[in-house]
C-alpha cells in the first residue's frame, strides 16, 4: 500500500509538471491555487463537517439494544463466593437470570441487526462515493475551463506579431531587438506585414478577389488569414528604473532590472531622454509620456 502511495503521487507529481509546463507560469499557478484551495476546503472544512454530521446521524439512528447497567466483579471474591441455600435468594437469582441479556440472541433479532449493519455501511459506501464523485467532477471542470484550447487564440496572436514570417526581407524577431534600428525593422518588416497583409494563403492578391457584387469585405486581414483588424493598433512602451548593484570592480555600478510595478518609469523625459518638467511636457509635447494601459488616448 505504502509502495502504491507512493508511485500514484510521483506520477501525480510529474503531470503536475508537464502539465504546469504547457500552461506557463500564469496559468498553471492559477490552476494549481484553485486545486490546492478545493483540496484543502475537502481537507479542513468538508470532511470534518461530513464526520460530525454522519456521527451525530448514526448515533440519533442506531442505539443500544438493552440498557444493561454494569458493575465492577472482584474476582477474589467471586472465587469464594458460595451460593446460598435460602429459597427466596434462589428465586432472585433465577429471576435475574432470565431477563433476555442473559439469553442467545434469537436468530430474528440477529438477522434484523445484520440487516441494520449492512444498511448502514452500505450508505457510508454511497456517500463516499458521492462525495468523491463530486469532487472528480469539480475538478474536470476547473480543469477543462482552464484547457490550453482556449488560449490557442493568444498564443497564436502572439505569435503572430513577435516571430518574423519574411526573414528575406530583412524582418526582425521581437524577442531578437537589440537597438534602434532592430525596432524599426521590426516595425517595418514584421509588425506591418503581419497586421496588413495583402496577400492570401496562395499568394494572390486580396484585393484582385473583390468584385462589386461580393458583400464581404476581403481587406485587413492579418497573415494568418484567421483574423481581421477592427481598428489601428495601439503601441505603448514602457521604461523601468535603473537600480544599483554595486560589486567589488565597480561600487557605483546600476543594473536594469525585470519589468515590473516596483520598477516601472512612469516620469516624464524630453530629448535625449533627460528628465522634463510637466509644464514643458504640456508645452512642448514631451517625446516621451508614460500613459497607462487603461486610457482611452493615443499610446506613444
Amino acid at each position: 500500500a505504502w509502495s502504491l502511495c507512493i508511485t500514484i503521487t510521483a506520477v501525480a507529481a510529474y503531470l503536475v509538471m508537464l502539465y504546469g509546463l504547457k500552461l506557463g507560469p500564469v496559468k498553471s499557478e492559477e490552476w494549481l491555487s484553485t486545486v490546492l484551495a478545493s483540496t484543502g476546503a475537502e481537507t479542513f472544512i468538508t470532511d470534518p463537517a461530513k464526520i460530525i454530521l454522519f456521527s451525530i446521524i448514526l448515533t440519533m439512528a442506531f442505539q443500544r439494544k438493552y440498557e444493561v447497567d454494569t458493575h465492577a466483579v472482584e474476582y477474589k471474591q467471586a472465587i469464594r463466593f458460595r451460593v446460598a441455600r435460602d429459597r427466596k435468594y434462589l428465586i432472585d437469582l433465577l429471576e435475574k437470570r432470565c431477563h433476555p441479556m442473559y439469553a442467545p440472541i434469537p436468530p430474528r433479532v440477529r438477522q434484523e441487526m445484520l440487516r441494520k449493519q449492512k444498511l448502514r455501511r452500505n450508505w457510508l459506501h454511497f456517500m463516499e462515493i458521492l462525495s468523491s464523485t463530486f469532487f472528480v467532477v469539480l475538478i474536470s471542470i476547473i480543469i477543462n475551463r482552464l484547457w490550453s484550447s482556449y488560449y490557442y487564440t493568444n498564443n497564436q496572436v502572439k505569435r503572430l506579431i513577435t516571430e518574423s514570417h519574411n526573414p528575406d526581407v530583412g524582418s526582425v524577431d521581437f524577442h531578437n531587438i537589440r537597438h534602434t534600428t532592430d525596432m524599426e525593422k521590426y516595425l517595418e518588416y514584421t509588425m506591418m506585414y503581419a497586421l496588413y497583409n495583402t496577400r492570401w494563403y496562395n499568394d494572390k492578391e486580396i484585393s484582385g478577389m473583390q468584385n462589386e457584387n461580393s458583400t464581404h469585405d476581403w481587406l485587413y486581414w492579418t497573415k494568418d488569414c484567421a483574423k481581421k483588424m477592427l481598428g489601428l493598433p495601439k503601441l505603448r512602451q514602457l521604461r523601468t528604473k535603473t537600480r544599483k548593484c554595486g560589486n567589488i570592480l565597480n561600487t557605483e555600478a546600476v543594473c536594469l532590472p525585470t519589468l515590473s510595478e516596483k520598477y516601472k518609469d512612469t516620469d516624464v523625459y524630453g530629448v535625449g531622454w533627460t528628465p522634463a518638467y510637466w509644464t514643458e511636457v504640456v508645452r512642448n509635447n514631451s517625446p516621451w509620456k508614460y500613459t497607462p494601459d487603461d486610457s482611452r488616448l493615443m499610446f506613444k
